[in-house]
């Protein structure tokens, strides 16, 4: 089970390659920016977001500029850690999943900085993971518990059952940027897991939302 994780959390975090170069920090009370992947954490009450996001030229031929939202739990806290002091000892929010609010939020004012040093409107796909979108990730967990298998099919009927891409293209569209599609990676087969691993009462869930015996964990890939 944990090894499926960490290469779920591989293809995610390296959606794309970070240049070697030095690193510089820029911060402010509500978040922190490392310029060596560009990447942005939010920042609420001296606590690091689980939500990480980063951006830049993914490493296929195409060249394609990419963001990735992936778990600080597993990357940038125990990477920056050693390398930069100033992390050392800070909170950081250690749950595994983000409530899908929270994330669009997040992801919201991390385009607004990103904006300052990338031209987005080159923005080709988002990498994120369903437990990134947590509540969003139930909802098309408890659909997929009611067809025959996870396929293709199945899992992009269960995204169209969300708001997801409406809710997606409401933060891009600042940038002048719309989802056209959302599917699965099939490079990394999804896989499940039961729920107690995950803080249900902390996570101020809708009474709506549905609870499915076993949470769907794949990534999710946002086309433009």
């Amino acid at each position: 089970m944990m090894r499926k994780i960490y290469i779920f959390l591989a293809f995610v975090t390296l959606a794309f390659s970070c240049g070697v170069k030095e690193k510089k920090m820029s911060s402010a009370k509500d978040y922190m920016y490392f310029s060596e992947c560009d990447t942005y954490i939010h920042l609420a009450n001296d606590t690091l977001s689980q939500n990480r996001f980063s951006i830049g030229w993914d490493m296929g031929r195409h060249r394609l500029l990419t963001m990735a939202v992936s778990n600080t739990v597993y990357t940038v806290y125990r990477y920056q850690k050693v390398r930069n002091p100033v992390l050392n000892g800070m909170p950081i929010n250690n749950f595994l999943c983000s409530p899908t609010r929270k994330t669009l939020n997040e992801m919201s004012a991390a385009l607004s900085k990103m904006n300052e040093h990338w031209t987005l409107d080159s923005l080709s796909y988002i990498f994120l993971s369903t437990e990134s979108i947590f509540d969003t990730g139930l909802e098309m967990s408890f659909m997929l518990s009611r067809e025959k298998g996870i396929y293709q099919k199945n899992v992009e009927k269960a995204i169209r059952h969300t708001s997801l891409e409406k809710d997606i293209n409401k933060v891009l569209k600042p940038y002048n940027l719309v989802v056209s599609r959302i599917t699965t990676n099939w490079d990394c087969k999804p896989f499940s897991s039961t729920l107690d691993r995950y803080p249900l009462h902390e996570l101020e869930l809708s009474l709506n939302t549905p609870m499915p015996k076993m949470f769907v964990i794949m990534p999710l890939v946002l086309m433009r």
